[in-house]
């Protein structure tokens, strides 16, 4: 009986057909799958595709993906380097809804969004010194070498994900899974 079952099992609880995760032992350690996340992630089929060669950030070093300044001021990523099994999107600077000071929102594969104020990034202040190029809004990026799809709207949005996981970062609040 996989661990997890166990736990639950003995707890009285049971997962639903929604959440069931299945966890096995493998040569590198523990595995874990967890069935998709339910999240209602924007429908970008009307979202126009920009231009991969001006956003890419592809064999530079330690960086294969895309970079944007987001309309509000958020520095977004990808990043699959050294392989899309490492993949990550994240969006770097001020939330209002969070708080005061800078944050970084990042998801990546097999890993759902989180939230995390920074302090003192230097990568941050140096991009902010020499910001990537904007993404204009109702456009989307999709990686050239990897799964990450990110876009921005014209209220504010900005959501990034790989696969299962992400965020959607609006002025009022920041969903992640």
């Amino acid at each position: 009986m996989p661990l997890i079952a166990a736990m639950l099992a003995t707890a009285g609880c049971s997962p639903s057909s929604e959440q069931s995760t299945a966890t096995s032992p493998s040569q590198s350690g523990w595995a874990t799958t967890t069935n998709p996340v339910s999240f209602d992630f924007p429908d970008l089929t009307d979202f126009a595709l920009g231009d991969a060669a001006q956003y890419d950030q592809v064999n530079k070093p330690r960086s294969q993906g895309f970079m944007f300044l987001a309309p509000t001021g958020l520095i977004c990523a990808s990043n699959a380097y050294p392989d899309n099994a490492y993949e990550r999107v994240s969006c770097r600077g001020q939330l209002p809804q969070k708080g005061p000071g800078d944050w970084s929102v990042t998801a990546g594969r097999g890993l759902a969004g989180v939230a995390k104020p920074i302090t003192g990034d230097p990568d941050l202040e140096r991009d902010r010194a020499n910001p990537p190029p904007a993404l204009t809004p109702m456009h989307k990026l999709t990686a050239t070498k990897g799964d990450a799809i990110c876009a921005v709207d014209d209220k504010g949005m900005t959501a990034c994900r790989i696969g299962d996981h992400g965020f959607v970062i609006t002025p009022t609040s920041t969903r992640l899974f």
